[in-house]
């Protein structure tokens, strides 16, 4: 297994292979990405009778982590990844810092959905992380040695099996059941409309293309080439082949073709100066 950089995300991101939105470019680092919490996050209840509580206030739309408590939070990401890859989720050093819980669990390959985490707050203090905003968690990206089998992979988007004992609003269903949380095909859509994916696939298009100004010229110089070897040679040639309408037909497209292509190509040079410059 190999951890993938911030480089190797990027790339495997513009090739389909990883998914990831929201997808905010800042929260890319050196080998990791940092997912942020959303707005659905329940206290664990000390006692299997009592029922999980929301700790999102409404009011000041902040995520309340009680002291001495074991909290269950969600991303506000979905992910999705290929069979090729795996990931393993740690803590975010500033958060723990302040008194919460190391993280430390997995993201099976194919995996598609939230993520739901355990944090427990071990302080005699609330914490306050603000959804949308606060990275909680940091996920570690692992190409596998060979693709894992699809049938190994149990695990439904949203994780349901965790869900489902916290007691739901229609409201949080709603928010879980969105369809870019549950079909690789909506992410795709979704990811492919945020700016900050548009400006990293046009890096990359860049990257691959830098030569590309290069291919008409590459052209032009071919039929540049071909069309004065074809005058050069029925000039020297002249006294040698028959003055026939093949011949001057011939000679015509040579003479004309060379300065054709020769204007294109100049034209081509001054577009190319001009666009430049607008660039500039």
């Amino acid at each position: 297994m190999a951890v993938l950089s911030n480089i190797d995300i990027e790339k495997e991101l513009v090739k389909g292979n990883i998914l990831i939105f929201p997808f905010n470019k800042d929260n890319l680092k050196g080998a990791s990405y940092n997912l942020t919490v959303s707005h659905l996050a329940w206290k664990i209840p000390d006692n299997e009778s009592d029922a999980y509580i929301s700790i999102y206030d409404d009011i000041t739309k902040k995520v309340i982590i009680p002291s001495k408590s074991s909290v269950l939070i969600v991303s506000n990401e979905t992910i999705w990844v290929c069979e090729g890859i795996a990931g393993t989720y740690h803590s975010k050093v500033r958060l723990v810092s302040k008194g919460t819980s190391h993280i430390g669990t997995t993201l099976d390959p194919g995996y598609m959905g939230v993520s739901v985490i355990t944090i427990h707050n071990h302080t005699a203090k609330h914490i306050t992380v603000i959804p949308g905003e606060t990275t909680f968690s940091s996920i570690m990206l692992q190409y596998v040695r060979s693709k894992s089998d699809p049938g190994q992979h149990d695990n439904r988007p949203g994780r349901p099996d965790v869900l489902n004992k916290v007691g739901l609003t229609d409201q949080e269903n709603e928010w879980l059941n969105e369809r870019f949380r549950n079909y690789k095909e909506s992410l795709q859509i979704q990811l492919n409309n945020s700016k900050d994916f548009q400006d990293l696939r046009n890096k990359y298009k860049n990257k691959n293309n830098k030569f590309a100004f290069l291919f008409p010229y590459l052209i032009y110089g071919i039929f540049i080439i071909a069309s004065s070897s074809l005058a050069g040679y029925l000039y020297n040639n002249q006294n040698k082949l028959k003055q026939t309408t093949w011949y001057s037909a011939a000679n015509f497209f040579a003479d004309k073709a060379t300065v054709g292509f020769t204007g294109a190509l100049i034209v081509q040079l001054v577009n190319d100066i001009q666009r430049r410059n607008k660039q500039i």
